[in-house]
């Protein structure tokens, strides 16, 4: 990797931690589980005691917030 890309990616990393912090906690949350640690709806359902429709809406709006921030730049 280049310093360019290098750049590029911190950059893009920083605006992803601010936008992460514009989401609820619970979104934030789930979102961390599906993506990163790659739990379905369901695990993450079983895990927080709820349906799995209550962590796809989160998730959906949640993902709604973060496409809003970055359609800002």
């Amino acid at each position: 990797m280049n310093i360019d890309e290098v750049v590029i990616n911190k950059i893009n990393n920083e605006k992803l931690h601010r936008a992460m912090d514009k989401l609820t906690k619970q979104q934030r949350r789930r979102i961390l589980l599906y993506y990163d640690y790659q739990l379905s709806m369901e695990e993450i359902a079983r895990i927080e005691s709820c349906s799995k429709q209550s962590v796809q809406e989160s998730i959906d709006w949640g993902i709604k917030k973060l496409k809003k921030f970055f359609e800002k730049f």
